[in-house]
C-alpha cells in the first residue's frame, strides 16, 4: 500500500471553528499531516490559532482488523502562538490490507467548550 492509495482513501480537511473570547473572534484550524516510510504511516495532528491561548486536546485512535480491534487515546494541554502551527502528537501505524484506522481529534478551551473536531478514517 503506498501513500498515493492512502491519500485516495483518506478524507483530510481543514476544520475551522470560531471562539469568542473577551469580545474577539478567534479562528482555530486543526488538521492531520501524514508521512510514509515503507509500510509505516505517521500521522501528526496539528492546530493553529490566531491567538495566544491555552487549549486542551484529546486524540482517540481505533484500529480494526480480522484479528480484533483496539482503541487508544491521549490528551494534553497546549499553548498557541498567533499564526504558528503546533504539532500536538504523532502516531505511527503499520499499513496492512485488512486493517482500518479511525482517529478523532477534539480541541477544547480550558472550560471544556469544544472549539474544533476533526476525524480521519482509512481506508
Amino acid at each position: 500500500m503506498n501513500l498515493r492509495s492512502i491519500n485516495k482513501a483518506l478524507y483530510l480537511s481543514l476544520v475551522s471553528a470560531s471562539l469568542i473570547t473577551a469580545g474577539k473572534a478567534l479562528a482555530m484550524d486543526i488538521s492531520f499531516n501524514e508521512t510514509q516510510q515503507g509500510d509505516m504511516l505517521s500521522i501528526a495532528p496539528t492546530a493553529q490559532c490566531d491567538c495566544h491561548q491555552i487549549f486542551l486536546y484529546k486524540l482517540t485512535s481505533k484500529k480494526s482488523s480480522q484479528a480484533g480491534s483496539s482503541t487508544s487515546s491521549q490528551s494534553g494541554r497546549f499553548e498557541t502562538t498567533p499564526n504558528q502551527v503546533k504539532t500536538l502528537s504523532q502516531l505511527s501505524f503499520n499499513l496492512t490490507d485488512d486493517t482500518s484506522y479511525t482517529m478523532e481529534l477534539t480541541v477544547t478551551d480550558i472550560d471544556g467548550n469544544t472549539i474544533a473536531t476533526q476525524k480521519l478514517s482509512f481506508p
